[in-house]
């Protein structure tokens, strides 16, 4: 692949920086390593955060944005997050079709490349993600819920002295889950 991770993290700066300040996100995490890149963006308890991984053995390559509210550390962010095409996909099923391919990165990809399809995630992201910018989060609310409401807490298996595993639900995911499982916004105090 030609394209490093360095040279995406810059790019989403290019397509993003001056978008996500206009409704006061504020660049607070940027950074590279050889496999993967992140970029996140706050507002208060709201956050963009866009990146990718690059890494062989995550092959097919795949690019991200996610809008969440609360941390921005896993595994709160986790569970805290929806990804953009979530929202188009309930929004319009034609755009989700026409923007399959958005997120996929193939191994050919040039830096050209690389930037037109950043363009084409922040063009979506200004069309689709414009309430959450503008910090309406009932639509975010509901499609969380929804979301985390279909998922199952970490599991973990731990060996029985007879033989074979005994599966329980990892503590923290579950209260996770729970707690993002509501559509209903929670008050300021209920949040910690």
């Amino acid at each position: 692949m030609t394209v490093t991770s360095k040279f995406f993290r810059e790019a989403t700066e290019r397509q993003f920086d001056a978008l996500l300040a206009r409704y006061g996100f504020k660049r607070t995490k940027s950074e590279d390593e050889k496999f993967s890149f992140s970029v996140s963006y706050r507002a208060d308890q709201r956050y963009v955060n866009i990146g990718a991984t690059l890494h062989p053995h995550d092959y097919p390559y795949y690019l991200w944005l996610k809008f969440g509210e609360g941390s921005d550390e896993f595994p709160e962010s986790d569970w805290n997050a929806i990804p953009l095409w979530l929202i188009v996909q309930h929004q319009s099923a034609a755009t989700y079709t026409e923007e399959k391919d958005l997120y996929d990165i193939s191994m050919s990809l040039t830096e050209a490349d690389a930037e037109a399809k950043l363009r084409r995630v922040r063009e979506s992201c200004e069309a689709f993600g414009l309430p959450f910018l503008e910090g309406n989060l009932a639509l975010f609310g509901q499609l969380r819920a929804t979301q985390n409401g279909q998922r199952e807490p970490y599991r973990i298996y731990t060996p029985k002295k007879g033989g074979g595993y005994a599966m329980s639900y990892e503590e923290g995911s579950a209260h996770l889950k729970e707690r993002f499982s509501n559509s209903a916004p929670k008050p300021w105090w209920k949040l910690w």
